[in-house]
């Protein structure tokens, strides 16, 4: 009966493990970089920062640095984006965050993103992000490709569509933060407590029987 128990309790512990949400980074190491890109307005993706599994964005990060002739900037808006492949180098924005920089603030800054604005994703999207302006954190040559439009033309909005028609090699300083569950089927923690305890009271209830007999 004890190792009936003890199975069970270990049964329960590692279904309340694998369904509960799991926090993942998502993302480049998040430091200066030597390149600030001298285009303005603009949208990009790299094709390295592509999500595995489903779940949502609870924040944005960014090293944010400015052009090496470039004065303060004040405050810089960007748009962060989800984007989904549709054909070819056709994407979709399926989700995006707006936030604006502080640029009297050079280093990692972190958007945290309220509950109602969380965008969902799913395994095989992008980040991307749009420049509203001249670019306010940069890159290094190297590292997967990234994607870019002409210049001067970026494009934000959900359900807005972006064609890219340039390939680089970069690494920009960007990372996301997500909540990403592992089980799209989870029974919530206090109905599995439940269903624990129904059992156990089950499986006592049965043991007395069998010492009463």
């Amino acid at each position: 009966m004890k190792k009936l128990l003890l199975s069970l309790c270990s049964t329960f512990l590692m279904f309340c493990l694998f369904s509960t949400a799991m926090a993942a980074t998502v993302g480049n190491t998040l430091e200066e970089r030597r390149y600030v890109d001298g285009w303005s307005n603009f949208n990009v993706i790299d094709t390295s920062l592509q999500f595995s599994d489903s779940g949502k964005i609870d924040s944005w990060s960014i090293f944010f640095q400015h052009r090496l002739n470039d004065p303060l900037v004040g405050i810089a808006p960007i748009y962060f984006q989800v984007l989904r492949n549709v054909t070819g180098s056709t994407y979709e924005i399926i989700g995006e965050n707006l936030f604006y920089g502080d640029g009297n603030n050079v280093g990692i800054q972190t958007f945290s993103v309220a509950e109602p604005d969380k965008i969902t994703y799913e395994a095989g999207d992008y980040i991307g992000w749009a420049f509203d302006g001249y670019p306010v954190f940069g890159f290094d040559f190297g590292g997967d490709t990234t994607l870019f439009p002409a210049a001067d033309v970026n494009t934000t909005g959900v359900g807005s569509v972006v064609t890219f028609t340039y390939t680089d090699s970069r690494t920009y300083s960007i990372s996301v933060e997500t909540s990403a569950s592992t089980e799209t089927s989870a029974v919530p923690i206090p109905a599995a407590i439940v269903l624990l305890g129904s059992g156990l009271i089950g499986l006592l209830g049965i043991n007395r029987k069998k010492r009463e007999y």
